[in-house]
């Protein structure tokens, strides 16, 4: 990823980035034109609120254009793919009647659905910090966005949109795909270029077929990249940017194949950045 200030862009016009050849003016901003960490920032606002990103570019009215390399732009695309609309709903609306405590991670969603039972709506932790919410449900626990303000038992919580609660997960699905073996060669071909061309020797020297040409390995598709296998239960936990609160806080969020939820209500562990594998704060915590 390469990163100019707004002068630069001027100066450097098309020659940046094609979609990007028009100046930014002082009150806009083009989706994905900011990132913090793993973390894309949509609105003008987020920009200014993160840290280290554009504290001081604001204050001078000067913004930074992100220019994404042919690697950032195929896992992007990737985890878009892998975030599939049926997962999006299992995740989000629940997609198993039969079944209310699957899925469902979002807090006005699983309140409507568990309401019956008092017990499982009735939250065992909050995250004043991060906006997310657990609940107790036998001896399992779910863990959900607050979709909706922070009134009566979950007053102080801070609100996490839906839209945010999705960048939130593709995020994760990006530092999965990253960080999957299985993808690595593939990976790497992006950051290296491929070796030349090799002819390949015909079988027969008396053979007057032109020798056949061995084409160089192609960095993948996004279709070809694939995040880290697992079963339910699994914790494929990788740390995501929470920029839904303020100051932005650094949480756990779980990737299957089949769901994406937070390990946890509490920021992460110090040490640990952005793209980083992290696990579980308590114990069952399940889709």
């Amino acid at each position: 990823m390469h990163i100019y200030t707004l002068s630069l862009a001027v100066s450097l016009g098309a020659a940046i980035a094609g979609s990007r050849a028009a100046p930014l003016g002082r009150n806009e901003l083009r989706t994905s034109d900011y990132t913090f960490g793993s973390s894309q920032l949509t609105t003008r606002a987020q920009a200014c609120d993160a840290p280290t990103t554009c504290d001081d570019c604001c204050g001078s009215h000067k913004f930074y254009v992100v220019v994404k390399s042919a690697k950032e732009k195929t896992v992007e695309e990737a985890a878009e793919l892998a975030f599939t609309p049926a997962i999006q709903k299992h995740v989000f609306e629940g997609d198993n009647p039969n079944d209310l405590s699957s899925g469902r991670h979002l807090l006005t969603v699983w309140t409507a659905a568990n309401k019956k039972t008092p017990a499982k709506v009735k939250p065992s932790k909050l995250g004043k910090l991060t906006g997310l919410v657990e609940f107790e449900d036998g001896d399992k626990k779910k863990t959900v966005w607050n979709d909706a303000p922070g009134t009566g038992e979950t007053e102080g919580v801070p609100e996490i949109t839906l839209a945010q609660a999705k960048t939130m997960c593709l995020s994760a699905y990006q530092s999965s795909i990253l960080a999957n073996s299985a993808n690595q060669a593939g990976l790497k071909l992006f950051e290296a270029p491929p070796p030349a061309a090799e002819p390949v020797a015909a079988s027969s020297s008396r053979s007057k077929k032109p020798a056949k040409v061995k084409a160089p390995p192609k960095p993948p598709t996004a279709s070809q990249l694939k995040i880290i296998p697992g079963k339910a239960g699994d914790d494929h936990g990788f740390v995501v940017l929470n920029t839904a609160v303020t100051p932005h806080q650094l949480v756990c969020i779980n990737v299957l194949e089949t769901s994406c939820y937070p390990l946890g209500v509490n920021p992460v562990k110090a040490g640990l950045k952005a793209g980083d594998s992290c696990s579980a704060q308590d114990t069952n915590i399940e889709d």
